[in-house]
């Protein structure tokens, strides 16, 4: 898997993608979402990651809203997205998602290309950006810098493996924190450490 996002970093550093440059991740829960997701950081892009189940209308403001020129998607969610705007990379089509054999007349491109890319960057680049619902009116983004997930990531770190919490469950968000960690888990089970776990509201 890191294989996969390494080449598909590769090509997106090939179509422009730069630090601080966002880029859209349109999948369902599956194995690409993540090498998706890695391919971005590793390319230096902030990510905002979308879901196909929302209004077409909705994920195309959120596109036009943030800039986004490139989203990352399979064939069968490309219908769904906008005629116009961001160009569509589509993974299951994709040569360099979907083989991991460094085979063959192209084995030695292939091999630099799984090589991790190390983009230039900052500690106050843009990582993520997330939008709110728009129950109150259009969605509003939310820009997040790498220091602010690190600061985040360690302040869990310290919530779930320090002594502020007893053994046992404690409320939570799976899809925000694992999600901002660049690994969306919704709906999942998040083992914490120290014997914790968040689970969805509706399981507890």
């Amino acid at each position: 898997m890191d294989r996969l996002a390494n080449r598909l970093a590769h090509r997106l550093t090939a179509l422009g993608v730069g630090v601080g440059n966002v880029v859209a991740v349109f999948l369902d829960q599956h194995s690409d979402r993540i090498v998706a997701l890695l391919s971005v950081r590793k390319a230096g892009g902030a990510v905002l990651l979308l879901d196909p189940s929302y209004p077409q209308e909705r994920t195309a403001f959120v596109l036009n809203d943030s800039g986004a020129h490139l989203v990352l998607a399979h064939a069968a969610l490309a219908a769904r997205l906008p005629a116009q705007g961001s160009r569509a990379v589509l993974l299951d089509t994709d040569s360099d998602t979907q083989s991991d054999a460094d085979a063959g007349p192209d084995a030695v491109a292939r091999a630099a290309l799984a090589q991790t890319p190390v983009p230039e960057g900052r500690s106050q680049d843009l990582a993520f950006v997330t939008y709110t619902s728009g129950s109150t009116g259009r969605p509003k983004g939310v820009a997040i810098e790498h220091r602010s997930l690190v600061a985040y990531a360690d302040a869990m770190t310290r919530v779930f493996t320090g002594t502020g919490i007893t053994r046992g469950r404690a409320w939570g968000s799976p899809s925000r924190w694992t999600g901002a960690a660049g690994m969306p888990l919704r709906d999942r089970h998040v083992h914490a450490g120290d014997g914790h776990s968040l689970v969805p509201r509706r399981e507890a």
